[in-house]
């Protein structure tokens, strides 16, 4: 295991491929507070670029700017993202603004909530908008998310909801896809959705789950009148030699897409970041 180093107020992180993702995390991930660590560089060697950072309040990315004002974005791993991720690169497409990368990996809609309601009136941050993405892992308890969304919405500043996107379709969910299935370290690998194994039952059950959350969702930006980003229906797609294109298993999207859910962002926020 490579060692950690100090640089001025930054945790300097060189990355070993050998670690296992649970040493990896626990390096910027706070597993018993379920935050993320501030202050830490990630650098992959050998040419020791930065793959990310945390900043100071705990979000992924640079420290904030104070002559720019902030959109937060909330969620889970989708929101994290490869690498420096791409909600950072939503900053370009608003100079005025800075975009706060508010993704944790595994995050459950309670603790999501939790940190956008700590990071809007206990971390003296002025977050002029709230982008909240639900992400994978309340989709069981549609009724819990109606009732947390209803909530978070009404309580900060300019809130903005998300649909979650999946490779899955209702053609696809239809078919074994069992030899569109790509191992890594292929560039293209694919899989099914982590540990559950994967049968035509459970693909059709996790895009049954994730339809009536986004389903919810549209509800509750109705009723309260709040901006949605429909990434789901951005990404949707019935296409059998393309429902991999964007994603590299059922919910995760290519670094490749990135650009792509910018662009879809961007559409929204720009009648809305005024």
């Amino acid at each position: 295991m490579q060692g950690i180093a100090k640089e001025g107020l930054k945790n300097v992180i060189i990355y070993d491929p050998q670690w296992s993702m649970e040493t990896f995390q626990s390096f910027y991930l706070d597993r018993s507070r379920k935050r993320i660590k501030p202050n830490v560089v990630v650098l992959r060697p050998p040419e020791m670029t930065v793959y990310f950072e945390t900043n100071s309040y705990g979000f992924k990315g640079p420290e904030v700017d104070p002559a720019r004002k902030l959109v937060a974005v909330w969620g889970d791993s989708v929101v994290w993202g490869i690498g420096k991720g791409w909600v950072e690169g939503l900053s370009s497409y608003f100079p005025g603004y800075q975009f706060l990368n508010g993704g944790l990996e595994g995050d459950p809609l309670e603790n999501i909530c939790e940190r956008i309601a700590e990071a809007n009136y206990a971390r003296g941050l002025n977050i002029e908008f709230n982008i909240i993405f639900p992400g994978w892992h309340s989709r069981q308890r549609p009724e819990m998310v109606y009732k947390l969304l209803s909530l978070i919405v009404k309580r900060i500043p300019s809130p903005v909801l998300c649909t979650v996107p999946t490779s899955l379709s209702r053609k696809t969910v239809e078919i074994d896809l069992t030899r569109y299935f790509v191992p890594l370290p292929d560039k293209n690998h694919y899989g099914f959705w982590g540990s559950t194994p994967y049968s035509i039952e459970n693909a059709r059950r996790l895009l049954q789950e994730i339809e009536r959350q986004n389903e919810v969702t549209r509800l509750v930006a109705e009723e309260n009148k709040t901006p949605l980003v429909d990434l789901y229906s951005s990404f949707y797609t019935e296409d059998i030699d393309r429902f991999r294109e964007d994603f590299f298993d059922a919910g995760h999207p290519r670094v490749s897409a990135y650009p792509k859910i910018q662009k879809i962002f961007y559409e929204v926020l720009k009648d809305v970041l005024v």
